[in-house]
């Protein structure tokens, strides 16, 4: 009896290791063919490729005082640095260049990121192309919207996957990079309102009501003020210049 139940046991042993082998067999079969109908990932590839223009494009902006080419600038520390309140006569405060700073801001970075953006999607449909895709696609529209804590990028073209009888179809394509410059320009903003009032502004007491922000102000021989503007959290810095109320040479 003990040999026949040692005996029952190692067939049902048996019996039990091959059906396991069996379906480990199957999937490993089936994970090929499934993998030739998978879809590789347009919306990691194109945000990639445009998180990283957009970086770029977001630190010229922040060099060049919110422009990619600095305008109408002054020489500082061997860089050029925009005015963005400016004023030639004596004893006037400085007019504010650029009303809706903010919103210059995305318009700014709108130009520059649309041409990197359609070069990406180009770049992802030669991917798709030489991977054997069938690709379809109509014309690419790219907005750009500051946040508080972010830039969204979304780009937006009818585009159509097919390989076999499978197909598949993208509409929109979100793209988030983390940056601050929508707040730094509405601390640049404030800034610039004040200096076209007063002729001054107060980093001391700003920066004790918000701590998050390092400004400094330094003074050039013709009265023209650069400040540096540092966002801590993020480390993103902001440089530009204002000239308002300059007393002439010799008053004193």
């Amino acid at each position: 009896m003990n040999s026949r139940g040692q005996v029952t046991i190692f067939v049902i042993v048996a019996v039990i290791l091959v059906a396991i082998i069996s379906v480990i067999l199957f999937l490993k079969g089936n994970k090929t063919s499934f993998r030739e109908q998978d879809f590789d990932d347009p919306q990691t590839y194109l945000s990639s490729c445009i998180k990283e223009r957009a970086s770029l494009i977001i630190e010229q902006m922040l060099t060049g005082g919110g422009f990619t080419i600095p305008k109408d600038t002054v020489l500082y520390n061997a860089k050029q640095i925009t005015y963005l309140c400016k004023n030639i006569n004596n004893f006037d405060p400085c007019i504010n260049q650029y009303p809706l700073y903010v919103t210059r801001l995305e318009k700014e970075f709108d130009s520059n990121i649309q041409d990197d953006a359609e070069q990406c999607f180009a770049s992802l449909k030669q991917e798709l192309t030489d991977k054997n895709y069938d690709v379809e696609s109509g014309p690419v529209n790219v907005e750009a919207h500051f946040k508080p804590e972010t830039v969204e990028i979304v780009l937006k073209s009818d585009l159509t996957l097919s390989k076999g009888d499978t197909s598949k179809k993208y509409e929109r394509f979100d793209t988030y990079v983390l940056s601050k410059i929508q707040s730094i320009g509405f601390v640049v903003n404030e800034i610039v309102a004040q200096e076209a009032k007063w002729c001054y502004f107060s980093n001391d007491g700003f920066m004790l009501l918000y701590p998050e922000y390092d400004i400094r102000v330094y003074m050039m021989e013709d009265t023209t003020k650069i400040y540096t503007i540092k966002n801590k959290k993020s480390s993103e810095t902001l440089r530009m210049a204002t000239r308002g109320c300059a007393i002439p040479a010799g008053w004193f």
